[in-house]
Protein backbone atom coordinates (compact mmCIF):
# COMPACT_ATOMS: atom_id res chain seq x y z
CA UNK A 1 0.00 0.00 0.00
CA UNK A 2 2.69 2.22 0.98
CA UNK A 3 4.64 1.63 -2.43
CA UNK A 4 1.61 2.73 -4.39
CA UNK A 5 0.81 6.15 -2.66
CA UNK A 6 4.61 6.79 -3.57
CA UNK A 7 4.26 5.70 -6.73
CA UNK A 8 1.19 8.03 -6.78
CA UNK A 9 2.79 11.08 -5.45
CA UNK A 10 5.52 10.38 -7.52
CA UNK A 11 2.95 10.43 -10.70
CA UNK A 12 1.49 13.66 -9.23
CA UNK A 13 4.70 15.88 -8.66
CA UNK A 14 5.77 14.34 -12.75
CA UNK A 15 2.35 15.47 -13.53
CA UNK A 16 2.77 19.11 -12.23
CA UNK A 17 6.10 18.91 -13.66
CA UNK A 18 4.97 18.31 -16.96
CA UNK A 19 2.67 21.34 -16.85
CA UNK A 20 5.22 23.69 -15.32
CA UNK A 21 3.76 23.62 -12.26
CA UNK A 22 7.74 23.15 -10.54
CA UNK A 23 6.75 24.37 -6.78
CA UNK A 24 4.23 22.30 -6.56
CA UNK A 25 6.20 19.28 -7.84
CA UNK A 26 9.21 20.38 -5.34
CA UNK A 27 6.62 19.87 -2.67
CA UNK A 28 5.41 16.78 -3.15
CA UNK A 29 9.25 15.71 -4.09
CA UNK A 30 10.80 16.93 -1.76
CA UNK A 31 8.30 15.07 1.03
CA UNK A 32 8.94 12.03 -0.89
CA UNK A 33 12.99 12.63 -0.73
CA UNK A 34 12.48 13.27 2.94
CA UNK A 35 11.38 9.15 3.50
CA UNK A 36 13.18 7.47 0.39
CA UNK A 37 15.76 9.44 -1.83
CA UNK A 38 16.52 8.43 -4.79
CA UNK A 39 17.97 8.76 -8.51
CA UNK A 40 14.71 9.44 -10.04
CA UNK A 41 13.28 12.07 -7.15
CA UNK A 42 16.90 13.58 -7.20
CA UNK A 43 17.27 14.02 -10.91
CA UNK A 44 13.30 16.17 -10.97
CA UNK A 45 14.17 18.22 -8.10
CA UNK A 46 17.21 19.42 -10.09
CA UNK A 47 15.33 19.80 -13.25
CA UNK A 48 12.65 21.76 -10.90
CA UNK A 49 14.84 23.97 -9.42
CA UNK A 50 16.63 24.97 -12.36
CA UNK A 51 13.50 25.69 -13.82
CA UNK A 52 13.01 28.23 -11.31
CA UNK A 53 16.51 29.28 -11.45
CA UNK A 54 17.53 28.25 -7.95
CA UNK A 55 20.81 27.16 -9.27
CA UNK A 56 22.70 26.60 -6.05
CA UNK A 57 19.80 24.10 -5.08
CA UNK A 58 19.57 22.49 -8.43
CA UNK A 59 23.11 21.87 -8.46
CA UNK A 60 22.74 19.96 -4.76
CA UNK A 61 20.12 17.89 -6.52
CA UNK A 62 22.65 17.32 -9.56
CA UNK A 63 25.79 16.30 -7.62
CA UNK A 64 23.28 14.05 -5.78
CA UNK A 65 22.04 12.14 -8.68
CA UNK A 66 25.52 11.60 -9.97
CA UNK A 67 26.55 10.49 -6.84
CA UNK A 68 23.80 7.84 -6.72
CA UNK A 69 24.65 6.77 -10.31
CA UNK A 70 27.87 6.42 -12.07
CA UNK A 71 28.55 9.75 -13.62
CA UNK A 72 26.92 10.27 -16.93
CA UNK A 73 27.73 12.47 -20.01
CA UNK A 74 23.96 14.16 -19.60
CA UNK A 75 23.70 14.90 -16.03
CA UNK A 76 27.82 15.94 -15.98
CA UNK A 77 26.49 18.29 -19.16
CA UNK A 78 23.80 19.55 -17.20
CA UNK A 79 25.51 20.49 -13.84
CA UNK A 80 28.29 22.56 -15.85
CA UNK A 81 25.39 24.18 -17.74
CA UNK A 82 24.04 25.16 -14.17
CA UNK A 83 27.69 26.30 -12.89
CA UNK A 84 28.24 28.41 -16.25
CA UNK A 85 24.56 29.97 -14.99
CA UNK A 86 26.19 30.44 -12.21
CA UNK A 87 28.98 32.11 -13.66
CA UNK A 88 31.16 29.50 -11.67
CA UNK A 89 33.14 29.46 -15.06
CA UNK A 90 36.38 27.68 -13.52
CA UNK A 91 34.25 24.47 -12.10
CA UNK A 92 32.01 24.26 -15.35
CA UNK A 93 35.17 24.08 -17.52
CA UNK A 94 35.92 21.53 -15.20
CA UNK A 95 33.19 19.28 -15.73
CA UNK A 96 32.96 20.18 -18.97
CA UNK A 97 35.93 18.57 -19.77
CA UNK A 98 34.66 15.67 -17.35
CA UNK A 99 32.08 15.19 -19.80
CA UNK A 100 34.55 14.86 -22.70
CA UNK A 101 36.78 12.42 -21.03
CA UNK A 102 33.26 10.50 -21.61
CA UNK A 103 32.53 11.27 -24.87
CA UNK A 104 35.24 13.76 -26.68
CA UNK A 105 32.73 14.43 -29.73
CA UNK A 106 29.82 15.21 -27.22
CA UNK A 107 29.03 18.81 -29.21
CA UNK A 108 26.95 20.24 -26.04
CA UNK A 109 29.93 20.59 -23.97
CA UNK A 110 32.44 21.73 -27.03
CA UNK A 111 29.86 23.98 -27.59
CA UNK A 112 29.58 25.42 -24.06
CA UNK A 113 33.26 25.52 -23.56
CA UNK A 114 33.64 27.69 -26.47
CA UNK A 115 30.89 29.98 -24.74
CA UNK A 116 33.13 30.30 -21.33
CA UNK A 117 36.21 30.67 -22.70
CA UNK A 118 34.52 33.74 -25.01
CA UNK A 119 33.43 35.33 -22.10
CA UNK A 120 36.72 34.84 -20.37
CA UNK A 121 38.35 36.64 -23.36
CA UNK A 122 39.97 33.39 -23.61
CA UNK A 123 39.65 33.53 -28.14
CA UNK A 124 42.06 31.43 -28.74
CA UNK A 125 41.02 28.53 -26.69
CA UNK A 126 37.30 29.35 -27.88
CA UNK A 127 38.38 28.94 -31.47
CA UNK A 128 39.82 25.71 -30.60
CA UNK A 129 36.51 23.84 -29.16
CA UNK A 130 34.45 25.74 -32.22
CA UNK A 131 36.99 23.95 -34.62
CA UNK A 132 36.19 20.55 -32.59
CA UNK A 133 32.58 20.90 -33.30
CA UNK A 134 32.95 21.71 -36.73
CA UNK A 135 35.02 18.57 -37.16
CA UNK A 136 32.74 16.67 -35.83
CA UNK A 137 29.55 18.44 -37.61
CA UNK A 138 30.64 20.93 -40.23
CA UNK A 139 27.62 22.35 -40.61
CA UNK A 140 26.79 23.38 -37.14
CA UNK A 141 25.68 26.97 -37.38
CA UNK A 142 26.23 27.35 -33.66
CA UNK A 143 30.01 27.02 -33.64
CA UNK A 144 30.40 28.98 -37.77
CA UNK A 145 28.21 31.90 -35.88
CA UNK A 146 30.51 32.06 -32.63
CA UNK A 147 33.60 32.05 -34.78
CA UNK A 148 32.29 34.91 -36.78
CA UNK A 149 31.66 36.93 -33.88
CA UNK A 150 35.38 35.93 -32.42
CA UNK A 151 36.87 37.22 -35.38
CA UNK A 152 34.29 39.98 -35.36
CA UNK A 153 35.96 40.74 -32.13
CA UNK A 154 39.37 40.53 -33.67
CA UNK A 155 38.81 42.91 -36.40
CA UNK A 156 37.33 45.32 -33.82
CA UNK A 157 40.15 45.69 -31.81
CA UNK A 158 42.99 45.60 -34.36
CA UNK A 159 41.32 48.51 -36.33
CA UNK A 160 40.84 50.70 -32.62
Amino acid sequence: MNKDLNQFKIDEALLSFKKANYKNAINILEKLNEKNSNYIICWYLGHAYFRIYDYITATVYIRKCIKLKEPDELNLNFLAEILFQSNKYEEAIKTFKNVLNINPKNINSLLNLGKIYSHLGRFKDSENYYIKVLQIETNNFSALYELIKINKKKLTKAVI
